[in-house]
């Protein structure tokens, strides 16, 4: 009988096969049992959104805090920042939501008022341990509502301000921005720093790039709502005045790219992070970028060149606007102890130290502000320069209902063909959300 012959590569097959066959009841029994919780042991959900840098960072909280607290279990539920809001709602609409989540400024209002956070005043006074004087006031009021209650511990601090690229500036021997620098100080700079620099008839470097619309409104006067909610104030002349400064900074001075112009930087920048328009200042396509310090972090590792921080130019009023993320509990949580304690740790001053230490983020903690404020890069001290001059972001119970009408309306200002003038698509952009805000259906 004739031999057979095995190859080498059956040999890793069969190998294969048979390692797959006798992993499988292992990897059942341990997920079968990583599922079922010890006795004592509580299982917390923690909602997230963010990049994979981000998701690693949580993970290793996680680690940390499971330490410490051996009798509690954190599972991260993550997701992509740009479907989490719709993620979280259709889970609260199914009593599946988690306990814990992450949550921006400008979107509490409107869970708050909905009873799906929790207010988290009774749980601050019922602990003495917690110091929420420790805090910067205006990260705290950031995540205040209308009615004066608490539904968030700040993560960090997060003010606008200005990032820009050093080395283009003393390349082109412009002076760098400084406090109190004017916008018109850098429209002239913008100008000196907006460069074809292919031939091609239009610009590929720019010396500013327009985000953060409500910066613009703050800054002429125009707080987008009443300070009741019951009246939008886009119809007013300050509203109107800021947007047309807007679109100036696009069409008249041409130190901003339009919509169209940032799609093709944005399609020749690489890619980046994903982070859109962000990815433009380390692509050098931009040269100045208002953002919260909280992209620090990406921007130490991806930039080649010297860069450095300074507050927003200031306008008729010098203010900026407050961004930045906090920790709420959501109101059916069946583990409120434990949900605090998981809070208490993410915006501690443990988790503080280590972002500061990783060039994260800015603390909201002010002891911790106080240990590094001496040993951070001197730019980015500018995020405590400007908290006396900071305005949290708008607060209505129905954003979300109403952000898609302002995005549009300000494309159609902003659209390189055929814009809306200001003055004829702002006012009708207000009787939209007065409909909103008048119609208890809505």
């Amino acid at each position: 009988m004739r031999a057979r012959r095995i190859s080498l590569g059956s040999i890793f097959k069969t190998g294969w096969v048979l390692v797959t066959l006798l992993l499988i009841p292992v990897w059942v029994v341990y997920h079968l049992t990583r599922d079922r919780l010890p006795e004592g042991m509580v299982e917390l959900r923690y909602g997230m959104f963010g990049t994979d840098e981000q998701k690693k960072q949580e993970y290793e909280l996680i680690r940390r805090f499971e330490t410490a607290h051996p009798n509690i279990r954190v599972k991260l539920e993550w997701c992509s920042s740009g479907n989490y809001l719709l993620k979280l709602k259709t889970q609260i609409a199914g009593r599946t939501e988690p306990d814990v989540t992450w949550m921006g400024a400008q979107y509490v209002e409107e869970f708050a008022t909905r009873g799906a956070f929790l207010a988290l005043d009774p749980v601050i006074a019922a602990d003495p341990s917690f110091r929420l004087d420790q805090y910067f006031p205006v990260m705290v009021n950031a995540f205040r509502s209308s009615n004066g209650a608490l539904y968030g511990i700040p993560k960090d601090n997060s003010p606008t301000v200005l990032f820009y690229n050093q080395d283009a500036f003393e390349k082109a021997g412009i002076p760098l921005p400084h406090d109190g620098w004017t916008w018109e100080e850098c429209i002239a700079a913008g100008k000196k720093l907006t460069r074809d620099t292919n031939g091609d008839g239009m610009p590929d470097q720019f010396g500013y790039i327009a985000l953060w619309d409500i910066l613009y409104f703050y800054q002429h006067g125009c707080w987008i709502f009443s300070g009741d909610g019951k009246r939008a104030l886009f119809d007013t002349p300050e509203a109107i005045q800021a947007m047309k400064f807007r679109r100036d900074l696009a069409y008249t001075y041409k130190i901003t790219p339009s919509p169209t112009q940032t799609a093709v930087l944005m399609a020749g920048s690489g890619g980046g992070l994903g982070l859109g328009a962000f990815d433009l200042f380390p692509a050098e396509r931009v040269m100045m970028l208002p953002c919260n310090p909280a992209i620090t972090l990406y921007f130490n590792k991806v930039c080649r060149f010297k860069w450095s921080v300074a507050p927003m130019p200031k306008g008729p009023l010098d203010l900026t606007i407050v961004d930045g993320a906090a920790y709420p509990i959501l109101a059916r949580t069946k583990h409120l102890r434990e949900a605090w304690e998981f809070v208490k740790f993410l915006a501690g001053p443990e988790v503080q130290e280590m972002r500061v230490k990783a060039g994260d983020s800015l603390p909201s903690l002010k002891p911790i502000a106080g240990k590094y404020l001496s040993e951070m890069p001197e730019g980015l001290k500018a995020g405590y320069r400007v908290l006396d001059r900071s305005r949290s972001l708008p607060k209505h119970e129905k954003w979300g209902r109403m952000e898609a009408d302002i995005f549009r309306a300000f494309e159609r200002i902003m659209t390189d063909e055929n814009p809306t003038p200001p003055e004829v698509e702002l006012p009708e952009l207000n009787k939209k959300l007065q409909k909103i805000i008048d119609d208890p259906l809505l």
